[in-house]
């Protein structure tokens, strides 16, 4: 199962996973693969496998999802306001 890091809580080694499934699953930093806890940040996307702990759900294995590098786009033109072209550089006169 997937999910995005929702909540986590630094001085307790607890975090919360929001999952495809629509659940909120619970993990500490004895669940993570692979990975330690300060590596981790909000938005960071993982798998893991879903468990069941008393009441709550808890996350059981917990990997990072490799993050796929984006192209990047060229810088955008600079245009002045009102037009269209881009500004034009003065020749200096001598």
């Amino acid at each position: 199962m997937t999910g995005t890091i929702i909540r986590l809580v630094d001085s307790r080694q607890v975090g919360s996973i929001a999952a495809e499934d629509g659940h909120a699953y619970d993990f500490g930093a004895s669940s993570l693969r692979g990975v330690q806890f300060s590596d981790l940040s909000l938005g960071s996307i993982v798998s893991f496998t879903a468990g069941q702990h008393s009441k709550d759900r808890r996350a059981e294995v917990v990997h990072t999802r490799p993050v796929t590098k984006l192209r990047r786009r060229p810088p955008p033109r600079l245009c002045l306001v009102g037009t269209s072209s881009p500004p034009r550089r003065r020749n200096p006169r001598p």
